[in-house]
């Protein structure tokens, strides 16, 4: 907007910016139908059994075109385009010269073409990783903050942000990425850090998750964002401290014996924030000393999580947590009528990956405990310098598999990408009188 020139954005007619907006919202409506995911319903109701008329193969010549971009002077023109476009939200706010730039109003439709060009062209992710895809990171997460405190109208922009994240969080290059030093400035009110973009994206999370979890139906959003954590954490060198403390906190959050009980899933927040730990100190171990320190005084923690029970049927105060069933939270109401049981609890517990960390604790507190009576060390420094002199090898386990979650295409998601374009199109279309009013309704899909 403008070319860059200080207020020359605000001198100008609009109508270059009016027609990428139209153009936008033209292309994004082409790319929208897929025709894998109608083929995939058809294959699938064929397997139940069901009537279904005849198969009609169908093809969409926009997403073939897409898929079929590999030049890299192509992709990286497309790259460079969607950087541009979308950092001006945040470049717009961090001038010397008051209101010198205006940011693009269009950038809900960027994201849709994004989240289609991540989705149908493999080789984009790859070419980005190669174009230093934290470009493109920094004002994805910039709008997912900025987006967590918007009305029920932005709700969409939050959940479109998380999805295009873990479709990125899932390519290595991108996740090795993060190591580099984090050097923006912008005005997103996280703690202040010297570290990373890892840190960055740990910092940006934390405080959505936080503020999402107390919030009913936001279960899979908290799940897709801790997702992306866990995706990325066994490329992540070494987190800061604020990070590692903010990690810590999600370990306390989602590992209270209070929330464990009160619903069927939420132990699998848990798990994701345990893989987190895990990804770390497994392959990690060298530059996370920090971490192992936050996780060493996390022991209680750990310990609460392993010796969980729940109360027998004929002795409801009997049980590891049996009498924190009281004191409902907000998220907790729709479980209610819900009781755990002991064979529910055996049926995850038995999964968790607890292993690792309660060796590294056994085998390195007492350690850190005697060196800290022998030489009085009081000093978080210090004891961090202690750490780094330490090896584990032969004392934890085989390093597991690097698991990668990344997001599969269905029917129900695509109803939903296909609600969110049209809703942005409709509140974005006021000025011309393209709908009949009295035929639309604006619902309320998720607050």
């Amino acid at each position: 907007v403008g070319y860059g020139l200080p207020y020359v954005g605000h001198l100008s007619s609009g109508v270059e910016e009016e027609l990428a907006d139209l153009a936008l919202q033209v292309l994004c409506v082409a790319m929208d139908f897929d025709p894998t995911i109608n083929q995939r319903a058809a294959t699938e109701a064929t397997e139940e059994d069901q009537p279904t008329p005849p198969a009609v193969e169908r093809q969409n010549a926009f997403r073939d075109s897409l898929r079929a971009v590999e030049k890299h002077d192509e992709l990286d023109l497309m790259f460079t385009g969607f950087v541009r476009m979308l950092s001006t939200r945040y470049q717009a706010l961090n001038t010397y010269l008051p209101s010198s730039k205006r940011s693009v109003e269009c950038h809900q439709e960027v994201l849709v073409l994004l989240w289609h060009l991540v989705t149908v062209n493999q080789g984009f992710l790859k070419r980005a990783a190669a174009c230093n895809s934290n470009k493109l990171l920094v004002p994805i997460l910039y709008l997912l903050d900025a987006s967590r405190t918007r009305q029920s109208l932005e709700l969409g922009l939050l959940h479109m942000c998380s999805f295009i994240l873990l479709v990125m969080s899932s390519e290595r290059e991108i996740s090795v990425r993060l190591n580099e030093p984090y050097k923006e400035h912008l005005s997103i009110q996280i703690p202040t850090f010297s570290g990373n973009h890892g840190d960055f994206l740990v910092l940006v999370l934390h405080k959505t998750i936080t503020e999402s979890v107390h919030l009913a139906g936001n279960e899979s959003l908290v799940d897709m964002l801790l997702t992306v954590l866990s995706n990325t954490s066994a490329y992540i060198k070494s987190y800061c401290l604020e990070s590692c403390l903010k990690i810590m906190n999600l370990l306390q959050r989602f590992g209270n014996p209070r929330r464990l009980l009160k619903g069927p899933n939420n132990h699998t927040s848990l798990g994701f924030v345990l893989d987190i730990l895990n990804n770390a100190v497994q392959y990690q171990y060298e530059g996370n000393h920090a971490l192992v320190y936050s996780i060493l005084r996390a022991k209680e923690n750990l310990v609460a999580i392993q010796n969980l029970t729940v109360a027998n049927d004929d002795d409801p105060a009997e049980g590891e947590g049996a009498g924190q069933l009281n004191g409902d939270t907000p998220q907790e109401q729709d479980s209610q009528h819900w009781k755990p049981t002991v064979d529910w609890l055996l049926s995850w517990k038995k999964d968790l990956q607890l292993g690792t960390l309660v060796r590294l604790i056994d085998g390195l507190l007492p350690k850190v405990e005697q060196e800290c009576v022998e030489h009085e060390l009081t000093d978080m420094d210090e004891i961090l310098r202690f750490l780094s002199q330490q090896t584990m090898v032969g004392l934890l386990p085989v390093p597991h598999p690097i698991i990668v979650r990344t997001y599969q295409s269905n029917k129900f998601t695509s109803v939903w990408f296909t609600s969110y374009l049209w809703g942005v199109i409709f509140t974005r279309s006021q000025r011309l009188p393209l709908y009949d009013w009295h035929k639309i309704k604006l619902i309320m899909i998720n607050r």
